[in-house]
């Protein structure tokens, strides 16, 4: 009736439904009109987002399940509820409402968050496509949970910086610069403490301040600035140390279908996936 049980995997599995809730919650929060609570609840499933797969890798507690399940939680948390926030603040709250009222301003809210949601789901799924390709260094484009915590910083920013209210108005242009960047084939390493060669003392305190000031909700300027430093940085980076460049044997994921070595449709053809059949051959939990 029930799949096999190893207690091992609740822990990294019941982080991700940790982040799923707080996403819904940010959701609710939104809808309630405390965008504020909203913004830093993502900011929190943004902090959180990591904790999973190391606890997972830590305690060889890796699953499909458990991928599957990230992605679900992703896409509610970084894609959903950034939209919704914004949409929510901006068509609802009395100091950004008048500069909606219009069919053409409200068209143009409208197809920025549709648009960055229909991003993020694609730039999941692409993620899983080629994760086997891609290996577990880098990127391609912008991760679902940076364009996440970058929205919901911005809206935090530029109330504690006391800006204009055309500045938090300019929110679906944040949506979409995301959007392309999500879409992208940028190279970003996932960590500058292995491709920078950063020393793993500044990588670690640099770590526990980005987490005090999250958990705290204090600061999202300094959160903003490393939202926005972190892909920058990266993509500079990437452009010049892209693996596809370094190593003539990479190839570009092949196109995926009935003809594909795996007939589930799931997996690029002609890739060796070993490691993922033995990881689908686990346990659910």
């Amino acid at each position: 009736m029930f799949d096999r049980f190893h207690p091992r995997y609740l822990v990294p599995n019941g982080v991700t439904a940790a982040n799923l809730i707080l996403a819904l919650t940010a959701i609710v929060e939104a809808s309630r009109g405390r965008p504020e609570a909203a913004a830093w609840l993502i900011v929190w499933c943004a902090l959180l987002d990591r904790v999973d797969g190391v606890v997972a890798r830590w305690l060889g507690a890796s699953s499909e399940f458990g991928i599957q399940f990230d992605t679900l939680s992703d896409l509610l948390a970084f894609c959903v509820a950034p939209g919704l926030l914004v949409y929510l603040l901006l068509a609802g709250d009395p100091r950004y409402a008048p500069m909606y009222e219009s069919a053409a301003t409200r068209g143009i809210l409208l197809i920025s968050v549709g648009v960055y949601v229909l991003s993020g789901a694609i730039r999941l799924a692409r993620f899983n496509v080629q994760a086997e390709t891609i290996g577990t260094k880098w990127f391609r484009g912008l991760p679902v949970t940076i364009a996440g915590a970058l929205v919901a910083t911005f809206i935090l920013a530029s109330w504690e910086l006391a800006l204009p209210a055309e500045v938090a108005a300019a929110s679906p242009v944040v949506l979409m610069t995301c959007s392309v960047f999500m879409l992208s084939n940028l190279w970003l390493p996932k960590s500058f403490e292995d491709e920078a060669r950063i020393p793993f003392p500044l990588f670690v305190l640099g770590a526990a301040a980005i987490y005090g000031l999250g958990f705290a909700r204090a600061f999202p300027v300094a959160l903003l600035a490393g939202a926005i430093a972190y892909p920058a940085l990266g993509f500079i980076f990437g452009a010049s140390n892209r693996p596809d460049r370094i190593n003539r044997n990479w190839r570009e994921p092949q196109e995926i279908g009935p003809n594909s070595r795996y007939d589930d449709g799931l997996l690029p053809s002609k890739l060796p996936g070993e490691d993922r059949v033995a990881l689908r051959d686990r346990p659910m939990l």
